[in-house]
């Protein structure tokens, strides 16, 4: 693949995509504004259907990343809310985009799990804290906080096939690629991060 090529597939990427980084941004102020899923509550009560299941849709708020064409949806709410959030999101990259989601890369996970995008590992860790006041007992306060780890294992060998480090991890030379423009030089870190999502 030629230089331009390669800056013309991630520009083209990014104004493709731009439709649905607007669609994902409605989402978001609907939530807000607690509109969301108002239609689908509406329609669910006039025809019974699903009816009980829609009273307890619980959505508090959107995360969205996306990198080229790899994207990752956070819905702060009950797992029946990221159903349908996935569900709006499939419908809207079907009809407007014409783009199917791939099944074996859909997951929908509680923050407790680990969750892998571009190499990174997203997950909710407790703390236990002990705190004393004045007159009372030791008390134990448990706090959550999100973390931000990256899977060294894989991110070695990655680096490794690359010809970025050796076995262990320790980088290598690369003066091989001073040479080339900038453009090749982010084609190969994006061939690095697109492997780690893999």
């Amino acid at each position: 693949m030629s230089q331009d090529a390669t800056l013309l597939s991630s520009l083209l990427l990014n104004v493709y995509f731009h439709e649905l980084d607007l669609f994902v941004e409605q989402l978001k102020l609907k939530c807000e504004k607690k509109l969301i899923f108002k239609d689908i509550k509406s329609e669910c009560s006039s025809t019974n259907i699903l009816n009980s299941e829609t009273q307890d849709i619980v959505v508090n708020r959107i995360c969205y990343i996306r990198y080229e064409n790899i994207f990752l949806v956070g819905v702060v709410g009950n797992r029946k809310a990221a159903c349908l959030v996935h569900q709006e999101l499939s419908k809207f990259l079907q009809g407007n985009l014409k783009l199917n989601l791939n099944p074996e890369t859909i997951n929908i996970l509680h923050i407790s799990e680990k969750i892998s995008f571009l190499g990174y590992l997203y997950s909710r860790r407790y703390v236990f804290i002990h705190k004393k006041y004045d007159k009372k007992p030791n008390t134990l306060r448990r706090l959550f906080s999100y973390t931000l780890t990256v899977d060294f294992k894989k991110l070695k060998s990655q680096l490794k096939k690359k010809g970025f480090c050796d076995g262990k991890g320790k980088p290598l030379p690369c003066f091989r690629y001073l040479r080339f423009s900038q453009i090749e030089n982010n084609k190969k870190i994006n061939s690095v991060l697109h492997d780690l999502n893999d």
